[in-house]
């Protein structure tokens, strides 16, 4: 476990003495606290002398639903998701609890996403900190948009994806797909609901002890950055079955076309086929007149090659020569360098 502590100015590890000057009277701070495991003793004893009681503490042991905001006293209670520092790990439950005095922040992991929020919180520093109730919509804004990040960047990697579908498609891109969707798949899982809880939540503002509309303006602003990632997340995924379905197109292409190479190699050997059938009937008059090294060198050879000869000709003017223009153009279109263009980062 490991907890830090910022009052406007400078982030220091949090210690036991800290929780003695908690109070409207001393300057706000902000307590961000890492635990491993909600269940830590040792955790309960820190959030208890930072006045979190029992009530807020069983609501804090939730890891895994969908976020809500409540009132617990004067005190209120709310949840959030940053980003995983593994890019193929699950959305990291965020716990915020704001009162008078303190904001505090519970989670076990996203060290990277909450490492860029403190830093965006610091360079505010006083300005923020002099106002108190808009901390707790500020601080989460900052904290989702760690998501919006995450999600840019797969909208990025799914785009240039797709560009390598449409040259040439693989079956390693078929795993590559599936491990973009088991990455979208806990977010909308997670941020749809919680948006719906959200908007519930908000309706009446007033009723947050100490809150003022300046802040409510502020939680409001939140509300509404969620209600663009949950539509950024939908995009996403209609992004990704289109190129679901990119990548089935281009591999029903390629069967496709190796089903016509063989058409055509059957077509070229067919007039072959017929003459070994036909030669190769046991009728003794045939036998007979066919017994010299000329009849051998006519049928044997100057036919076959003559038919197969026939059959090239006859399908590049009906048809083959189409199926040589498409190989080239694919295989000029392989050959230029994929450009790639992505979304602007936030």
């Amino acid at each position: 476990m490991k907890a830090t502590i910022y009052d406007g100015t400078t982030t220091r590890d949090y210690s036991a003495a800290d929780s003695q000057v908690l109070s409207p009277d001393t300057p706000y701070v902000w307590v961000d606290v890492v635990g491993d495991n909600f269940s830590d003793p040792d955790l309960h004893t820190l959030l208890g002398d930072l006045g979190i009681d029992d009530p807020v503490l069983a609501y804090l042991r939730q890891t895994d639903v969908a976020g809500t905001f409540a009132l617990a006293g004067d005190r209120l209670v709310g949840s959030t998701w940053a980003a995983p520092d593994d890019p193929n790990g699950k959305p990291v439950y965020v716990h915020v609890v704001w009162g008078v005095g303190s904001i505090v922040t519970l989670r076990a992991g996203g060290d990277k996403a909450m490492a860029r929020v403190r830093q965006e919180v610091e360079n505010r520093g006083k300005s923020l900190f002099a106002h108190p109730t808009i901390i707790p919509g500020v601080l989460l804004e900052l904290i989702i948009s760690s998501v919006d990040r995450r999600l840019t960047d797969i909208n990025d990697g799914l785009y240039q994806l797709d560009e390598k579908i449409m040259v040439h498609a693989s079956g390693a891109q078929l795993a590559q797909l599936g491990s973009i969707r088991d990455a979208i798949n806990p977010w909308g899982r997670r941020l749809a609901p919680y948006n719906e809880n959200l908007k519930e939540a908000l309706v009446d503002t007033s009723s947050i002890p100490g809150m003022d509309a300046n802040g409510v303006h502020y939680l409001q602003a939140y509300a509404a950055h969620v209600s663009g990632t949950v539509n950024q997340l939908s995009d996403l995924l209609d992004s990704l079955h289109s190129v679901v379905q990119d990548y089935q197109t281009e591999m029903t292409t390629r069967q496709g076309n190796r089903v016509n190479q063989l058409t055509v190699v059957a077509t070229i050997f067919l007039p072959i086929t017929f003459m070994t059938g036909y030669f190769g009937q046991n009728f003794q008059w045939l036998s007979n007149a066919t017994m010299t090294f000329a009849d051998w060198l006519l049928l044997g050879v100057v036919l076959p090659l003559t038919l197969v000869t026939v059959s090239m000709v006859l399908l590049r003017r009906r048809g083959f020569g189409q199926w040589l223009v498409e190989k080239r153009r694919k295989h000029r279109h392989r050959a230029k360098p994929t450009a790639t263009v992505g979304a602007t980062k936030s």
